[in-house]
């Protein structure tokens, strides 16, 4: 029988300071499903994502993922999920290829070789150029090459699409509906209209700026 992945969070809340960001914060993101998450800057979309990655601790509530607490011991939710934070994951002074090849080492399981995973963010011809030499939509091509390299389940990317030229935003929906396809789930920020099936995407806009 096939897993079915599952994401769950149940009456969420987390503080700024002595503000309330949110609270009792709901939802449940399956397998083949996107959690849009969008709102006024400093609503809490980044502290969410941060919250969902496990990188902070919420001031209530409880993230499960496949029915287990993502701070409980016997999860495997690191080996799970992949972040992509705002500021991509790359060594300049290192080519294409080995920044991937390093990101690649960090996982526990690879799926594709780095000259596919390259070749899938259209990097293939620069594989051994420096990334100090890419232009900003080329390191943001790289570093959308690290959900490639792992066995991931769920992709968390805080504004992917930041940096990306028009062509760089289809590559990266096209990924994105591959992954989910293939049974994955994807939780992101975004500023910008994602053109992907209203069936697959769970939108959530976080209040007003505090």
């Amino acid at each position: 029988m096939r897993l079915i992945m599952s994401l769950t969070v149940t009456n969420l809340s987390c503080l700024r300071g002595h503000r309330t960001l949110f609270s009792d914060l709901s939802l449940t993101l399956s397998a083949g499903e996107l959690l849009l998450v969008s709102g006024h800057n400093g609503a809490g979309k980044t502290t969410l994502l941060n919250l969902l990655a496990g990188f902070r601790a919420s001031e209530a509530g409880q993230i499960t993922w496949q029915g287990v607490s993502i701070d409980a011991a016997e999860s495997d939710y690191r080996q799970q999920m992949v972040w992509l934070g705002h500021r991509n994951p790359l060594k300049p002074e290192l080519s294409a290829i080995d920044n991937v090849q390093l990101l690649q080492s960090l996982r526990p399981h690879p799926t594709i070789s780095l000259t596919q995973a390259l070749a899938q963010v259209g990097l293939g011809r620069h594989a051994h150029m420096r990334v100090a030499e890419f232009s900003a939509g080329m390191q943001r091509r790289l570093a959308l090459a690290s959900l490639l390299v792992c066995d991931a389940k769920l992709w968390i990317c805080d504004e992917p699409q930041a940096s990306l030229d028009a062509a760089g935003v289809v590559l990266f929906e096209s990924l994105v509906s591959d992954f989910l396809a293939s049974g994955g789930c994807v939780v992101m920020t975004s500023h910008h209209a994602l053109n992907l099936p209203s069936t697959v995407v769970q939108p959530l806009v976080l209040g007003r700026a505090l």
